[in-house]
């Protein structure tokens, strides 16, 4: 099941933040870190995968997390090729991550089929994201998965797929915005939508 934790920045919300965008470092300074802390959203590193139990552990708790700490500290050692992993810093805190997770062979092969992609060269993925109750509505969901975007297109993937709970109209509604379309319901151990972004058609 993909993880869709996060919530839709407001307008001003959005602006504020991107006020406070540093380009040189690819950081920006967050209100809810405190005065003077800076949030930096980066490439994950294997020493973060303590601090991502606590993190994935307090978003999903124990039992929902455990699929996605696996699947996270295989991406650290490389086990998938392809696979993105960023994270969201404030401090020595992890605050949030996106992950993307390329499809196998087999599951590749029958998403092609299923919505229609052929036989272009490239690499599907499907995305989880998650953000500290601290932190949500802040614009950091946002921003990781603009980045986490980048990285899959700069990377070769020509498609990212996500699953979201249909009553979570939040995020559904970033999803929206960012490109991604609806392509089918699922059962994922609750009533989802699986939504695709296209990274042929999308800029």
């Amino acid at each position: 099941m993909t993880m869709v934790n996060t919530s839709v920045p407001t307008a001003r919300e959005v602006h504020d933040l991107k006020t406070l965008i540093r380009p040189e470092s690819g950081s920006y300074a967050s209100a809810q870190t405190g005065p003077g802390a800076e949030l930096k959203i980066r490439k994950a590193k294997r020493e973060d995968l303590s601090r991502f139990v606590k993190l994935a552990r307090g978003i999903w708790g124990i039992a929902e997390s455990d699929g996605e700490i696996g699947v996270f500290s295989k991406g650290l050692w490389g086990q998938y090729h392809r696979q993105i992993n960023i994270v969201a810093v404030s401090g020595n805190e992890l605050v949030g991550y996106a992950s993307i997770r390329p499809l196998s062979k087999e599951t590749l092969d029958w998403h092609s089929n299923k919505f229609g992609m052929g036989s272009k060269k490239g690499t599907m993925g499907y995305l989880t994201i998650g953000v500290s109750g601290g932190h949500r509505r802040s614009g950091i969901g946002q921003y990781m998965m603009e980045e986490v975007i980048r990285k899959a297109r700069s990377a070769g993937h020509i498609a990212v797929f996500l699953e979201v709970e249909k009553h979570n109209g939040a995020a559904t509604a970033l999803y929206e915005k960012l490109g991604f379309k609806y392509v089918d319901s699922i059962g994922c151990g609750y009533d989802c939508l699986r939504m695709m972004l296209d990274l042929r058609l999308s800029r």
